[in-house]
């Protein structure tokens, strides 16, 4: 599935501003709305990217992305892809 198809068939989805890049797919939760699943390693590496070390990076998304409850609709976030 493509963003755009993903966007259209979940409106409700919350997407970090800028991280469309790192949208992975979309995970459904007994009795809850469809949340986003966001990799963690593309965000880290969106930050690196503009400008953040590493370090300044891997704080910022644990403060601002992981540590943000923003309702039902909040994004889970992968740390490990098991293949």
């Amino acid at each position: 599935m493509k963003l755009n198809d993903a966007i259209e068939m979940y409106p409700e989805l919350l997407i970090p501003t800028g991280m469309q890049g790192a949208l992975v797919g979309v995970i459904e939760r007994f009795g809850m709305n469809p949340v986003a699943l966001i990799s963690k390693s593309k965000v880290i590496e969106h930050y690196v990217s503009d400008g953040m070390t590493p370090e300044e990076a891997e704080e910022f998304y644990e403060f601002n992305c992981l540590g943000a409850y923003v309702g039902d609709n909040t994004p889970a976030f992968l740390i490990t892809e098991i293949k």
